[in-house]
């Protein structure tokens, strides 16, 4: 079983204020499937993004959701104007 987006942001929301700064997020649309959609949270720091996906992964699978968690980054290029950054992407239904 699947978490929905809320859930999904009520878990990272708790682990932000527990362990992290502020970090921002966004949901974006999944291309497989209509009902689903990717809950991805922004970073700056690898160390802090690792430890989020790991956090998050396991409160789910303590919840009994099914949820993949996806770890992705971007280089930062300054002349680019390119900020980069630490994601941390969640596919969940939508809800």
């Amino acid at each position: 079983m699947l978490a929905t987006t809320k859930i999904v942001r009520l878990f990272a929301r708790f682990i932000y204020t527990k362990s992290f700064g502020y970090a921002g997020s966004f949901t974006d649309k999944c291309k497989q499937d209509d009902g689903l959609r990717h809950v991805a949270f922004r970073l700056y720091s690898k160390a802090e993004a690792d430890a989020l996906a790991k956090e998050l992964e396991a409160m789910l699978f303590l919840a009994g959701y099914t949820n993949k968690i996806k770890r992705t980054s971007s280089e930062c290029n300054w002349q680019l104007r390119v900020g980069g950054g630490e994601y941390v992407r969640v596919k969940a239904l939508l809800g």
